[in-house]
Formats: structure tokens, C-alpha cells, sequence
């Protein structure tokens, strides 16, 4: 039993499999940096979101109703 499934990639010559584990490790730290980038792009949507709701309730208490 193979513990390792088989992972490959695209070369002009078509597909190759990985070689060995370095092969494999290297793609996991770049799925991790994905990761965090996506966490961290999630983190300042919401940070915006946060300011721009903050925004529009100071507006809307200080004028009365909310922006067109």
C-alpha cells in the first residue's frame, strides 16, 4: 500500500510524476502560502466591512438617513 498518492504535474512533454518527497513538500508550502494568503485577504474584507458599516452608522446619526 502506497501511503504517497501519486501527485503530478504539467510539462510541455506532457505529465510527470513527482520523483520524490521534496517534490511533494514543495507543493505544500505553496497550498500553505494560498492559505494564509487567502486568510489573510479574508481578514481585510472584513476589516473593510467593519469600517464601512462604522462609517455609515456615524453618517446616518449625525445627517439622519443613510447615503443615496
Amino acid at each position: 500500500m502506497n501511503l504517497w498518492p501519486k501527485q503530478v504535474y504539467g510539462t510541455e512533454s506532457g505529465k510527470k510524476e513527482a520523483k520524490c518527497i521534496s517534490d511533494l513538500l514543495l507543493w505544500d508550502k505553496k497550498d500553505t502560502f494560498l492559505v494564509n494568503q487567502n486568510a489573510h485577504l479574508e481578514m481585510f474584507l472584513q476589516q473593510m466591512s467593519e469600517r464601512v458599516v462604522q462609517a455609515m452608522s456615524q453618517f446616518m446619526t449625525t445627517k439622519g438617513k443613510p447615503p443615496q
